[in-house]
């Protein structure tokens, strides 16, 4: 039943099927020359030469006429049961053995899944080289991480060696700060003890000025007294002049007296100061100015004396020589504008205790007299210097000093070659005695009429006078008395001075 259950499928089939041409046939004959060269060869058989493809011209037996077929074994039906190693339909029957079917099942399984154990080798030795470079990278890493690993602990090792270095300093700027702190302490301790005496000495120093403030109250009340005692004295020996007018001698015996009185006072000038004089003439203006002995003498016994301001004096001598020296001294008339200034001024010749510097200074800023009156003139002996405030007396002492150093500047230059050295000489002399006068507190000299009046009187006692005589007496008084208040503005008609100056003054004191 089964074969026939068989033939009847295979006749379905065959029926279904289109019908076959001839390009079937050579397709099922070359299909079955695949089978036949597929199909394992019998031990039996010995084919001594090669096959040849059957083609549908050939007869119809299977076995080429060129090859020889020697059978050794009986040929077993099993051998040609399978058309191919892959087919899974029987050789004889055309069915499909079950077992086969199923071998060739997992045979395609065990390829499937071989093919991917392959594909996934594949990945992993993909991987694996990917893991290698990957490998290869960190062992790289690694190594620079080791190589920066010994750079950091030699870096702190050092940084430690640094930290107990900075832990020693640090202790020994402790140290120092902790003695400095008690320097500190013994300073401000000092500085108190120094505040404290300087603050006494100022109330000394105040209670002194008051003390000789009311001395020289004392003193000036017994000069008025004296003073009136001297006008009273002056009126009388003006009286007395008036009397000896009309004894005394001719013009002639006036004149000779004069005119030899001024021969001996010229040949009376000591030549050791002459000559010393005449070394400051001759000198050019290269050498320096006191290392000359005439401008080292001046300023020993003139100058320096008169810029002595008294006790209470604020300006250094020494820089107020130097800058009148240096032509940087400038003296003008405070204008009415301008207030006085009771701030701290930056003045170069200062001489100010801490304390002073500390407060405003009021009154003369030279002699440090306070008056209650404005003061008329200032004076600054840099650009940079504040205007400060003097009176006239300081002012006249300034002007004085200036004027000599003037003299001398131009003397040196040679503005006065055409003069005598007796001209040049007394000018000086006249200037240096400026110089006293203003120390004195006067800035010319006071008339001396006694002198005068002793003169007449020797002369009235030798020879009676006639009346031409009482009119050269009355002519002659008036020159003396003319003498003695003759300024240096008379002088400079006689001998003019070169318009360079050392210091502007607007007015002068003479």
């Amino acid at each position: 039943m089964s074969n026939e259950q068989s033939v009847d499928e295979q006749q379905k089939r065959y029926s279904n099927e289109k019908p076959v041409t001839t390009k079937d046939i050579a397709n099922l004959y070359s299909h079955l020359q695949t089978m036949i060269d597929n199909v394992p060869k019998s031990p039996r058989l010995e084919i001594e030469e090669t096959t040849f493809p059957i083609t549908p011209t050939c007869s119809s037996s299977l076995i080429p006429p060129n090859r020889k077929v020697t059978p050794k074994e009986p040929d077993c039906p099993c051998h040609h049961i399978l058309v191919s190693k892959d087919s899974k339909y029987c050789g004889l029957c055309d069915d499909v053995i079950p077992v086969l079917s199923q071998l060739q099942h997992e045979v395609k399984s065990s390829r499937q899944e071989g093919k991917k154990y392959k594909e996934s080798l594949e990945l992993e030795k993909q991987n694996a080289k990917t893991f290698t470079v990957q490998l290869n990278t960190v062992e790289n890493k690694i190594v620079n991480l080791n190589q920066k690993l010994n750079e950091t602990n030699q870096k702190y090792s050092s940084l430690q060696e640094d930290l107990s270095v900075l832990k020693n300093k640090l202790v020994k700027e402790k140290e120092e700060t902790e003695r400095a702190k008690e320097e500190k302490r013994v300073l401000e301790n000092e500085l108190e003890d120094l505040s404290q005496k300087l603050f006494e000495e100022a109330n000394h120093m105040v209670a002194n000025e008051k003390k000789a403030k009311h001395e020289l109250e004392i003193q000036y009340q017994h000069l008025q007294a004296e003073l009136k005692q001297c006008q009273i004295q002056l009126e009388a020996e003006e009286e007395q002049l008036k009397e000896l007018k009309n004894k005394l001698g001719d013009e002639t015996t006036v004149k000779q007296v004069t005119t030899t009185g001024a021969q001996e006072s010229l040949l009376d000038i000591d030549p050791m100061l002459l000559s010393e004089f005449k070394e400051l003439v001759d000198c050019g203006p290269s050498r320096k100015l006191h290392t000359i002995p005439f401008m080292k003498n001046s300023l020993l016994e003139d100058i320096e004396p008169c810029l002595r301001f008294g006790p209470s004096s604020r300006l250094s001598t020494k820089k107020l020589c130097e800058a009148i020296s240096l032509n940087a001294c400038f003296i003008e008339e405070c204008p009415q504008v301008c207030p006085q200034q009771p701030d701290p001024l930056k003045i170069s010749a200062l001489k100010t205790t801490l304390w002073e510097r500390a407060t405003a200074i009021s009154g003369c800023q030279a002699c440090g007299r306070n008056t209650e009156t404005v003061l008329p003139y200032r004076f600054r002996i840099s650009v940079m210097d504040d205007w400060a405030c003097i009176d006239k007396f300081c002012r006249d002492r300034l002007v004085a000093v200036c004027e000599f150093y003037l003299f001398v500047r131009n003397t040196r230059q040679g503005y006065y070659h055409s003069r005598t050295l007796s001209d040049l000489y007394n000018e000086s002399v006249q200037l240096r005695l400026s110089m006293f006068y203003t120390r004195m507190g006067t800035p010319s000299p006071p008339v001396t009429a006694t002198a005068t009046a002793t003169a007449i009187t020797a002369t009235a006692d030798a020879t009676p006078i006639s009346t031409e005589e009482e009119e050269t007496l009355t002519d002659t008084e008036t020159v003396l008395s003319s003498d003695s208040s003759i300024s240096s503005n008379e002088d400079d008609a006689y001998f003019p001075r070169h318009p360079g100056n050392s210091v502007w003054v607007q007015h002068s004191f003479l």
